[in-house]
């Protein structure tokens, strides 16, 4: 039987799960344009863990990967 981080992860490693302080250094973003960008649904997924902001690492890279293809299409 696979172990949760097993699940979440792949297999290889259990995904890191990013606190809004450390998305806003990811994506060079203050935390207001981010939650602003949360509202629009423009930011990279996140989700509330008690009552702090929190992103899956991949979700963030996935992000920002996503905006510089569609930057470079432009």
């Amino acid at each position: 039987m696979r172990t949760n981080d097993e699940i979440n992860s792949g297999g290889d490693r259990p995904d890191r799960v990013l606190t809004l302080d450390e998305v806003c250094a990811m994506t060079r973003e203050t935390k207001a344009t981010l939650r602003y960008k949360r509202h629009k649904g423009e930011a990279p997924y996140l989700f509330k863990i008690g009552r702090r902001l929190v992103a899956y690492e991949r979700d963030v890279a996935a992000h920002i990967a996503a905006r510089k293809e569609a930057t470079s299409r432009s």
